[in-house]
C-alpha cells in the first residue's frame, strides 16, 4: 500500500508542506523530506494523526525504518519561530520534516510519540514507554498558560521547550500522580485551552479516570476546577469536576466552549453559548460522535438503524451549519438541526467528521446495496465539505464560502473518475483554514 497526504487552504508559513508559502485553492500533495544530513530512511505507511495550529502542522506517522522495523515518527511544517516544531527548527518550514524532541538527551530516551494536538501557537506531544507512565510535552507559545508549566510569559519569545508538564500537584486518595502509573487516553486543544483525560492505576489495583485542563477559562470552557477561584486563565493542570471523567467517551474543543460525548450517547457542552454552540444538546440522544468549530458544535447521531445524520448549531456567518436558514432568523440564534446533504442519507455511510476553525469535512462511503460485503469492499469513499472558504481550504478552486455541502474529494475538477479508482480515503482532518485528506492506494 502507498499512502499520500493532500492539503488545501491557508499556507502563509508553509503549513501545507507543499514547498510554497502560497495558499492552495485545490488539494496539493504534501512533501515529506528527511533532513539532508540524516543517513536514516523512513517510509511512511500510515498517517495516524494531523494536528494544526494557527500556522503550523504536525503529523504523527507510522512507517518502517531502514532496517525494516516499524516505528512512529513525529513530523512538522509551517511556522517554527516560537518553538512550535521543537528546539532545532526555526523560521518557516515548507515541507514535512522529522521533529527531534531530543528525548535521547533526557530520561525519556526509550519513549516514542503516541498522541499529538495543537493550540494556536503551541504543540503537545504524549510520549509513551511500556510499563512506564506516559509523559506530556509542550512547546511553543505560552500566551495564556498554554504550555501548562506555570507562570506564563506573555511578552517576548516564550521558552521553546519541549517542557514536561507536571501532574505532581494532582493526587488520588492523597497520593501524588508522580507516584502512580498514569496513562493519557486522549488530549484536545482549542485556540488557547487544553483538556486531557487520564487513567490512573491506584495502589489498590483499581483504575481511576481523571479529567484535567488548563489555559483560558473565562467563559467556563474548563468548567468547575478543583481548588481554583474564578480566573481568566490557569497555567497549570487542574482537575475538571463539571463532568464525570469515567462517563466520557471523547471530547472536542471550540474557541470558548468544550463538548463532551458521554457513554450515555448524549453530549454535554460547557463554556460560552453566545453563538448558540450548546443549543439543543440536552435533548439529543443516540449520539455517536461530536465535533467543534471555533463557534459551533456538530453531533453525529443515528436517525435509523442504518443511517446517521450530522446535527449542527452555532455560528452560521460563513455557512458553517451546512443548511439553509429562514430569512426571519436574522436576530435569533439558530437551533440544532441536520446538515442538508444533496443525497438520501441512506445511500451513504458516514465514517468520520473533521471540524476546522470554521469549516467542516465529512468522510462517507457510497453504499453498494449489497449488505453482505464488508464496509471496506462495498463502496468508494468521498469527502464532502462546507463553511468558511476564504483561503480555499475546501479545495474546490474557489475562495467563496460554501453554504451547503459539496463534494471536495474526489476533486470535481478531475478529468476522469478512473484517476481515483483503487484510491481510498483513510483519514480526514481540518485546521485553521486548512483541510487534509490521506489517501491509500495499491
Amino acid at each position: 500500500m502507498v499512502i499520500s497526504l493532500f492539503a488545501s487552504g491557508s499556507n502563509g508559513h508553509g503549513q501545507l508542506a507543499n514547498e510554497t508559502i502560497d495558499d492552495s485553492h485545490i488539494f496539493s500533495t504534501c512533501v515529506f523530506r528527511q533532513h539532508s544530513e540524516s543517513k536514516a530512511t523512513f517510509t511512511p505507511q500510515k498517517i495516524l494523526q494531523i494536528a494544526s495550529g494557527g500556522n503550523h502542522t504536525l503529523a504523527l506517522v507510522e512507517g518502517t525504518d531502514s532496517d525494516g522495523g516499524k516505528k512512529t515518527q513525529l513530523w512538522g511544517c509551517g511556522d517554527a519561530s516560537l518553538g512550535q516544531l521543537g528546539p532545532l527548527l526555526d523560521g518557516d518550514v515548507l515541507v514535512f520534516v522529522p521533529i527531534d524532541l531530543q528525548l535521547q538527551q533526557s530520561e525519556l530516551a526509550d519513549y516514542y510519540p503516541r498522541l499529538i494536538c495543537a493550540s494556536w501557537q503551541t504543540t503537545y506531544v504524549v510520549v509513551s514507554c511500556p510499563e512506564k507512565s506516559d509523559c506530556l510535552l509542550s512547546m511553543g507559545s505560552d500566551d495564556f498558560g498554554d504550555l501548562g508549566i506555570g507562570k506564563p510569559k506573555r511578552k517576548g519569545r516564550a521558552p521553546v521547550g519541549p517542557f514536561r508538564i507536571k501532574f505532581d500537584r494532582l493526587s488520588v486518595d492523597g497520593i501524588s500522580l508522580d507516584d502512580l502509573h498514569v496513562v493519557i487516553d486522549s488530549i484536545a486543544a482549542g485556540q488557547h485551552h487544553v483538556v486531557l483525560q487520564m487513567k490512573v492505576h491506584c495502589r489498590d489495583d483499581s483504575y481511576r479516570q481523571m479529567l484535567t485542563g488548563w489555559g483560558t477559562a473565562r467563559h467556563g470552557q474548563l468548567g468547575s476546577l478543583d481548588n481554583s477561584t474564578k480566573t481568566s486563565f490557569i497555567s497549570l493542570p487542574r482537575i475538571i469536576t463539571t463532568v464525570k471523567a469515567e462517563e466520557i467517551v471523547s471530547f472536542r474543543l471550540g474557541n470558548q466552549h468544550t463538548a463532551f460525548f458521554l457513554r450515555s450517547k448524549q453530549v454535554v457542552c460547557i463554556g460560552s453559548n453566545k453563538r448558540g454552540q450548546a443549543n439543543g444538546m440536552e435533548d439529543l440522544g443516540d449520539v455517536t460522535d461530536v465535533g467543534c468549530t471555533w463557534n459551533g458544535t456538530y453531533v453525529v447521531k443515528h436517525v435509523s438503524d442504518q443511517t446517521t445524520a450530522i446535527y449542527a448549531t452555532g455560528s452560521h456567518s460563513k455557512g458553517q451549519l451546512g443548511r439553509t436558514l429562514p430569512s426571519n432568523l436574522s436576530n435569533t440564534l439558530p437551533s440544532l438541526a441536520p446538515v442538508e446533504f444533496p443525497f438520501p442519507l441512506s445511500s451513504y455511510r458516514l465514517l468520520k467528521i473533521a471540524c476546522g476553525s470554521e469549516h467542516v469535512l465529512a468522510l462517507s462511503s457510497i453504499q453498494s446495496g449489497d449488505s453482505s460485503l464488508s464496509v471496506e469492499t462495498q463502496s468508494a469513499t468521498e469527502v464532502w465539505g462546507w463553511g468558511w472558504n476564504e483561503h480555499g481550504n475546501l479545495g474546490i478552486n474557489s475562495t467563496d464560502d460554501v453554504l451547503l455541502p459539496v463534494r471536495i474529494w474526489p476533486p470535481v475538477t478531475s478529468h476522469s473518475e478512473e484517476d481515483f479508482k483503487g484510491k481510498k480515503v483513510v483519514g480526514i482532518w481540518a485546521g485553521c483554514g486548512t483541510s487534509w485528506i490521506a489517501v491509500e492506494e495499491d
